[in-house]
């Protein structure tokens, strides 16, 4: 019942305010974009051999190698962040309106981070 109410109170609080609700819809999507892309790129791939390439480095080339579901690892953290920071916008929101605003910047940001990052695990596996 507590958490509930938590939860609506969250997102009251971020419909109220124009700004953390674009920012959210905006993470949101990366998000939703980093899971779709995972799925319907890597997903395939893997079922040809169980493991692939997941990292690249210009001075050696392919350093680390693991099983396909590693990959799942940057899209898990995506989504992490991006309900952590949710909850924390609206908790600051109330008392320290700055560092909420940085909180909803810093996830955009850190999802676009996190959607190049996985493109280019797609692409090192193409």
């Amino acid at each position: 019942m507590r958490i509930a109410s938590s939860l609506n109170q969250i997102v009251t609080l971020i419909k109220r305010n124009r700004f953390f609700k674009y920012s959210a819809i905006f993470s949101g999507l990366f998000v939703i974009a980093i899971f779709v892309l995972v799925f319907w790129k890597i997903i395939p791939q893997a079922k040809i051999s169980g493991y692939i390439p997941l990292h690249y480095n210009i001075y050696l080339g392919i350093d680390k190698i693991g099983p396909w579901q590693k990959v799942f690892v940057i899209p898990g953290m995506a989504l992490v962040l991006y309900l952590v920071n949710i909850i924390f916008e609206a908790i600051f929101l109330k008392r320290e309106h700055v560092l909420s605003y940085f909180f909803a910047v810093g996830t955009v940001a850190a999802e676009i981070v996190f959607f190049i990052a996985t493109i280019l695990v797609i692409k090192l596996n193409s």
